[in-house]
């Protein structure tokens, strides 16, 4: 998961890449004065790097430990899916948290320029970005050879089933909580496949959750 920092960022926009499967953590070799060999992230620093999804700053060092604000997410993920400055409105970085929220990506935020962004947050916008078309116009996880379904949208199920707990059928509006093995107040909820509140859950629902995104799916 992101704790909010780039090092971090730079690891869920790989694992959410074409080379999710190819890279582990360290790369080997010492790539900023910030950035050693043995550090845990930089075998995906240099993958977003590379790819030109993230940059170092000028004087030289990547600051993975820095917090990531919003607008530097947002112009990593438009890199992601294939946008470049020709293709926004305006000036960074303005442009970029636009079309990032264009793109549904920032459904459910509330985050401005110049804030930083909380683990649920990094959660929230990599779940969007799945179902967020590219510059061709391709919904993103269908250039990942994930699953769509019969309306376009992306069968989340299917993406996560691995890690995936459930079904399990609500009985009880006001028990269905203890299900869980965290706090609702730490997880990101979704209601049939939209940004939700515990509020909407209802007796028969159906609920999955991931134990280590800390993500819960309900369904009516």
């Amino acid at each position: 998961g992101c704790q909010g920092d780039k090092g971090d960022f730079a690891r869920m926009l790989t694992l959410a890449s074409v080379y999710k499967d190819s890279v582990t953590g360290s790369a080997g070799l010492s790539l900023y004065p910030d950035v050693k060999q043995d550090h845990p992230d930089s075998g995906y620093i240099k993958v977003a790097v590379a790819n030109g999804w993230m940059s170092a700053y000028l004087d030289g060092p990547f600051r993975p430990e820095d917090k990531i604000t919003w607008e530097e997410a947002a112009t990593a993920l438009l890199k992601l899916l294939g946008y470049s400055t020709a293709d926004l409105i305006g000036a960074y970085p303005a442009a970029q948290i636009n079309k990032a929220a264009a793109l549904g990506l920032a459904d459910g935020l509330t985050k401005k320029q110049g804030q930083t962004l909380t683990n649920q947050e990094c959660v929230s916008i990599f779940y969007h970005l799945l179902e967020a078309k590219t510059q061709t116009g391709a919904v993103y996880a269908s250039t990942l050879g994930y699953t769509l379904n019969s309306d376009g949208s992306v069968n989340y199920l299917a993406v996560i089933s691995g890690d995936l707990e459930g079904p399990y059928v609500v009985s009880s509006s006001s028990k269905w909580k203890d299900i869980l093995p965290f706090a609702l107040s730490e997880a990101t909820l979704y209601y049939n496949g939209s940004s939700g509140k515990s509020s909407q859950v209802s007796q028969y629902d159906v609920v999955y959750y991931n134990a280590n995104s800390k993500t819960v799916w309900v369904y009516n």
